[in-house]
């Protein structure tokens, strides 16, 4: 079909250009399973997506792609660009289908007795069960108490935390039971101890 991806329609939207390796897009370093050449647009994807640049992020991670055809984090890559603000707005159709795809390429792959880390899983399961329940609150309470379970267990993620900050700030009334929208103190202290870090 004309105009349509081989991938099928989950990449008929969203950028159709090949990614590039650019200047300007602030350094982080997200350790994934895939190759050295797609880490390098996985990192990038994921200074992108901080910096709110989903569009690019989403080529980013396309590219990643492209490069490891395994890399089931770019695939998860793509599925957060393509919600956008993720815990914000109701998640997309297509952003549930790249999850979703994601999923499937992580079980064919453990099939073939290759694994993810246990902190790509955190991630991706969390992710996934914030796609599936269509935004809801237990869905964004799943991504946050999945965002925690990564920074508990891997300290030194510093984007593990940025993560989790900007989630907190989004969603940090979801543990409220009047569901007010100041933070609560153990938020606004994780919150200080991130700004010291960035």
């Amino acid at each position: 079909r004309y105009g349509h991806s081989a991938h099928g329609p989950a990449f008929d939207q969203g950028p159709r250009m090949r990614g590039a390796l650019m200047e300007g897009q602030g350094t982080c370093r997200f350790p994934v399973t895939a190759t050295a050449e797609a880490q390098a647009f996985v990192d990038q994807g994921v200074a992108q997506f901080h910096g709110f640049q989903w569009y690019e992020c989403e080529r980013s991670f396309r590219e990643a792609l492209h490069r490891d055809p395994d890399c089931v984090m770019a695939l998860g890559g793509m599925a957060m660009a393509a919600n956008g603000d993720v815990g914000v707005h109701r998640p997309v159709a297509r952003a549930r289908a790249l999850a979703d795809r994601a999923v499937a390429l992580r079980y064919r792959l453990s099939r073939q007795g290759k694994s993810l880390t246990a902190r790509e899983n955190a991630y991706l399961d969390g992710f996934v069960r914030l796609q599936r329940t269509g935004g809801t609150r237990a869905g964004r309470r799943a991504w946050l108490d999945s965002l925690r379970e990564v920074v508990r267990g891997h300290p030194e993620d510093r984007e593990a935390k940025a993560f989790l900050a900007f989630a907190l700030l989004k969603n940090d009334h979801l543990y409220k039971p009047d569901g007010s929208s100041y933070l609560t103190r153990p938020s606004a202290a994780f919150l200080r101890e991130v700004d010291g870090l960035v």
